[in-house]
C-alpha cells in the first residue's frame, strides 16, 4: 500500500530496526530502517547534539527523514504505542513525518 500526494510519499510501516551507535565519524547517532510486510520501507537519521538536520527526501522512492537525536524517544514511545504508524516525505517543501494516520499533509495544515 503506498499513498502519494503530488510528490509527497507515505508508507505504512510495522516493524523497524534501530542502529544506534558511538562513531564520532558520522553526523547521526542513530538511524531506524522502516519496514512493511518484511520489506524496507524507509529510514530515519537522528542527528547528534549540534548537527544540523539535512533535507528530507525520498531516495529510491523510499522516505529518508531526520530528526534531532532528542527525539528518538518520543519516535519509540509512538512506534510501541501507535497502529498503524505511517512515514511520510514531501519534497516540494521538506516537510517530513511520522504519523498515525494517512491523512495527506494538506489535512494536517487544517487541524492548526
Amino acid at each position: 500500500m503506498l499513498f502519494t500526494f503530488n510528490v509527497q510519499i507515505m508508507v505504512p510501516i510495522d516493524s523497524y530496526q534501530i542502529y544506534y551507535h558511538s562513531a564520532p565519524s558520522y553526523k547521526w547517532q542513530a538511524m531506524v530502517d522502516f519496514y512493511f510486510k518484511n520489506e524496507f520501507a524507509g529510514r530515519a537519521f537522528f542527528m547528534k547534539t549540534g548537527e544540523s538536520l539535512p533535507a528530507n527526501r525520498i531516495r529510491n522512492g523510499k522516505p529518508v527523514i531526520h530528526f534531532p537525536v532528542s527525539e528518538l524517544g518520543n519516535l519509540l514511545l509512538v512506534m510501541t504505542m501507535d497502529k498503524p504508524v505511517y512515514l511520510s516525505v514531501n519534497e516540494s517543501n521538506g516537510i517530513g513525518y511520522i504519523t498515525t494516520s494517512n491523512v495527506s499533509e494538506g489535512d494536517l495544515d487544517a487541524r492548526e
